[in-house]
């Protein structure tokens, strides 16, 4: 029979009690009646085990079929990284209407200020291809930072797993903590740009040119959403004229700033570059410009577009 501490240090100050109040002259015919009702209290407290925490949420099978390890969708789960090598796996249920401009958002961390755990987390589909690669919270001795996953995801009803733990650092290090919880939180949003998916040839979106005193004109405007995000925008230019691009951003003062470098490439109709640039600052607004003057025809004669 195993005890919780709390149970143990009243079952010994009843003890002592009985020691205190329990003692009587050796003439004395029974024992007083305090000390009878002690013992009674120490025989209840000795029969009742304490209750320990359960751990569960501990195999990837287990994930998939628990109740108790499936993720509600934008709802937070509080769970600890309570022992040496313990993991714990979850399971979530996406939508079945995504579409090509979902994202798929999961977040991860401690609230605390210090934490012995290096917070891994692993996002996986349910035949265990990852989704994205692992990331990792490598602290250290410092305070934990968030782990973040911000990806398009556009397979419907898929169900994905999430598997975290400890990334060992530090061999005199424990890498466990009992006391604070880490937070999960899954998510799903929509992608602000409203031209996605545009990252390849075919999907580029086409910038539309209207006549404005003998000059075309056209603009577009995007979000670079997610990691290695790229935006493609198509437009005409014929043989012998100047195509003038400009490449703005807004400087997102005072959040923090972005964790790229806004960059641009105009490419040729065989996808070859023509002129490039990017920002020497992620904390500054970007404005980026070139001119080039359009020479070569395409195959056909005509002028094929440039992007």
């Amino acid at each position: 029979m195993r005890f919780d501490a709390q149970t143990q240090a009243l079952a010994l100050a009843v003890r002592a009690g009985l020691y205190i109040l329990g003692r009587r002259h050796p003439d004395d015919p029974a024992p007083p009646l305090i000390t009878r009702l002690l013992s009674l209290v120490l025989l209840a407290l000795t029969a009742c085990p304490g209750k320990e925490p359960a751990d569960s949420c501990n195999t990837r099978e287990e994930a998939l079929r628990s109740s108790e390890c499936r993720l509600t969708l934008g709802q937070s789960l509080e769970r600890h990284i309570s022992f040496e090598g313990d993991t714990d796996w979850y399971s979530v249920q996406l939508p079945a209407d995504l579409g090509p401009r979902s994202l798929l958002r999961v977040t991860a961390g401690y609230a605390a200020q210090s934490t012995a755990v290096n917070l891994s987390v692993s996002l996986l589909r349910e035949d265990g291809s990852e989704v994205a690669p692992r990331r990792v919270d490598a602290h250290g001795e410092g305070s934990p930072r968030p782990v973040e996953f911000l990806v398009p995801f556009t397979e419907s009803g898929a169900k994905l797993v999430l598997l975290l733990g400890d990334e060992p650092s530090n061999s005199s290090r424990p890498g466990y903590d009992s006391r604070n919880p880490y937070s999960l939180t899954v998510e799903v949003l929509e992608n602000p740009d409203a031209n996605e998916s545009n990252d390849t040839v075919p999907s580029a979106t086409p910038l539309v040119l209207t006549d404005q005193g003998g000059v075309r004109v056209g603009s577009a405007t995007g979000y670079l959403a997610t990691e290695g995000d790229v935006d493609r925008f198509t437009f005409d230019v014929p043989v012998g004229r100047i195509a003038y691009v400009r490449v703005t951003a807004p400087s997102l003062a005072p959040q923090p700033p972005p964790a790229y470098f806004l960059s641009y490439k105009l490419m040729r109709p065989d996808d070859s570059p023509e002129a490039e640039g990017h920002v020497q600052s992620n904390e500054l607004a970007a404005d980026l410009a070139t001119a080039r003057r359009r020479r070569t025809p395409g195959p056909t004669g005509a002028p094929p577009p440039a992007r």
